[in-house]
């Protein structure tokens, strides 16, 4: 059973990470921004909760499209 647990655990946990980095890499597309500032707005965005995560899936969305448009990801980069 804990063994179940654990392998349950770590699927998730990898789940999470590759949506982090999906996320990021959509920011660099979208924005034509560096991966360091792709980080940095989805910290912007994570704090602000302007992302929702499912953990279950593995998906990262937005609230809103327009936090995708350029403008946006870069006034989040000179947040």
């Amino acid at each position: 059973m804990k063994n179940e647990m654990s392998k349950g655990c770590k699927a998730m946990a990898e789940r999470i990470v590759r949506a982090e980095n999906n996320f990021i890499a959509t920011l660099m597309k979208f924005g034509e921004i560096s991966k360091a500032d792709g980080e940095k707005v989805f910290q912007v965005y994570r704090k602000l909760k302007l992302v929702k995560m499912d953990a279950v899936i593995g998906v990262i969305s937005v609230k809103h499209g327009a936090y995708l448009d350029k403008e946006n990801i870069l006034n989040a980069v000179n947040f």
